[in-house]
């Protein structure tokens, strides 16, 4: 068994290696690139209730007037729709520092910058309506330089282990189902007989054959 895997081993790193470099192809040339866009605006001191105006803060950015007039400012009609917008939106809330940040993800990412500005400004005009809750923007929407979803280490390593385990998994089901002997101990294993001789290759096929292609009985 453990000479099936040792004498497969070159294979299977070369199969491995295969692997890797498919999967890091795949990200490169079919994964869509997606980026990410953030702002965030800071719940000021002089709030009666910065808790719950966080809280309430991220609500109106995620409520459909908002979304609906993002979306149209944006010419996304035909791309997006409210619900499908929730998902590449992100609201994070931090009670502890006062503030909300907004994320977006779009494949353009200029697009995604705007999209979370609109956001944001959108928020600020019905925050001025109520006219009860007091915030400030304290960072400019900014966005990722690079791909968020294309890590190109992270699947060669993925593509590389998955052939890896598939591989020693095959040869594996293959150890166990071969019943050929290659070895003194394959005679034990198989045949529960001691070894009192062997014979080198050459003593062997002298003698009509050789003893690795004898199988037990």
């Amino acid at each position: 068994m453990s000479y099936m895997l040792v004498g497969h081993l070159p294979e299977l790193v070369l199969i491995s290696l295969v692997c890797a470099g498919l999967a890091i192809g795949f990200c490169r040339f079919f994964v869509v690139a997606k980026y990410e866009a953030t702002e965030t605006v800071y719940i000021t001191e002089d709030s009666d209730h910065p808790k719950q105006e966080i809280v309430d803060f991220a609500q109106i950015t995620c409520t459909k007037s908002i979304i609906d007039v993002v979306i149209y400012y944006n010419n996304m009609q035909e791309e997006e729709d409210y619900e499908s917008f929730l998902k590449k939106l992100s609201i994070l809330q931090d009670e502890n520092s006062k503030m909300v940040t907004v994320r977006y993800v779009d494949r353009d990412p200029y697009r995604a910058r705007r999209v979370v500005s609109s956001v944001i400004s959108e928020a600020f005009s019905l925050v001025n309506q109520l006219g009860d809750m007091h915030a400030e923007i304290v960072e400019q929407p900014t966005v990722t330089e690079k791909p968020i979803n294309k890590n190109y280490v992270l699947y060669g390593v993925v593509g590389f282990l998955t052939a890896a385990m598939v591989g020693i998994l095959f040869f594996l089901v293959k150890a166990l189902t071969d019943k050929n002997i290659y070895d003194e101990d394959d005679v034990m294993y198989y045949l529960g007989l001691p070894v009192l001789a062997t014979f080198g290759e050459d003593e062997a096929e002298g003698k009509g054959g050789s003893h690795a292609e004898r199988t037990a009985d």
